[in-house]
């Protein structure tokens, strides 16, 4: 990654920063992800579009559980919207989520 210092026009080198993808969490989710949240055991997280959220263990990339699921038959009767997902600090079992 280069960076130019505000107070130096100089082009250095940051070795700080080096994305890699490390796991793929693939074809759980028909529309766009807006929230991730991870749980304090540090196995499990979730993830949040506009109408399912999504629990996964970090181990197991292939098999998700639906913990929401508001999608309905027909789309035409989508009346609610997800909006925001967030586990709990510390209690793993507990997570909020809002809708609209």
């Amino acid at each position: 990654t280069r960076y130019i210092q505000e107070d130096q026009m100089e082009i250095d080198e940051d070795p700080a920063v080096n994305a890699f993808q490390k796991r793929a969490f693939r074809n759980a989710h028909s529309y766009n992800i807006h929230s991730v949240s991870s749980c304090s055991d540090g196995e499990t997280f979730f993830s949040a579009d506009d109408l399912r959220i999504n629990l996964w263990n970090v181990e197991h990339s292939t098999e998700c559980f639906t913990m929401v699921d508001l999608k309905p038959a027909d789309t035409h009767d989508i009346d609610e919207l997800i909006t925001v997902a967030n586990y709990h600090p510390t209690a793993c079992n507990l997570f909020l989520h809002g809708s609209s």
